[in-house]
């Protein structure tokens, strides 16, 4: 997705940053990203301590079939749920106007990639990869509204809720350069793909799975 629509996060982001490897995790990190930061640790040590081979994929957020979603993740299958029971959402925090960026990555783009890293895990190990949609598969809250109206066909009301968490961030996007020097991997499927797919699941499957949401 194009970031010229993302004016009013210009002036306080860089809008071209992206996050890699070496990205900084200092600050609030959630009691869920905490463990999964832990993980990490324990993966590495266990490595250390008993000679195990590893590979640990940092993702960023993922979507796609299958997936329930939630207002602290998933936030992209949850906004297509709502769309298709017609039920409201909210513009949270960042003076609730929709502009937080985030990119997205299909899950059958990562699926591809571990297939790749398994075929080559005796050659390729002990390493930490950042994965992602990248920038060109970011969106906003706002645009990815846009496509839910135009998959579904249906607008529903999305209210505004000014007071930002002390956990979010107005901007993510993930830098895959590294994983895609090692596998000659990227993501082939765009954020438009990643909505239809997810809500060509969810429809097909409305009855069985609103229970989940």
């Amino acid at each position: 997705m194009m970031l010229s629509k993302k004016k009013d996060l210009k002036k306080k982001i860089k809008i071209n940053k992206t996050f890699n490897e070496n990205f900084s995790l200092l600050g609030p990190k959630t009691i869920y990203g905490v463990t999964k930061l832990a993980s990490e640790m324990f993966i590495q040590e266990f490595s250390y301590a008993f000679n195990i081979k590893f590979i640990i994929n940092r993702c960023a957020v993922i979507s796609g079939p299958l997936q329930f979603g939630k207002q602290d993740q998933g936030f992209v299958s949850l906004w297509i749920w709502r769309h298709l029971i017609k039920n409201k959402l909210s513009y949270i925090g960042y003076g609730g106007h929709g502009n937080q960026i985030r990119d997205v990555l299909h899950i059958y783009d990562l699926c591809d990639l571990i297939n790749l890293q398994i075929k080559k895990f005796n050659i390729i190990n002990n390493e930490l990869f950042t994965i992602g949609g990248s920038k060109k598969n970011s969106v906003s809250l706002k645009q990815l509204s846009e496509i839910c109206q135009k998959i579904s066909g249906e607008k529903i009301i999305i209210s505004k809720i000014i007071k930002t968490s002390n956990y979010d961030i107005p901007y993510f996007v993930t830098n895959n350069s590294k994983v895609m020097k090692k596998y000659n991997w990227k993501p082939k499927r765009n954020v438009y793909k990643i909505v239809l797919d997810t809500y060509n699941w969810i429809k097909l499957n409305k009855s069985k799975i609103k229970k989940f949401f």
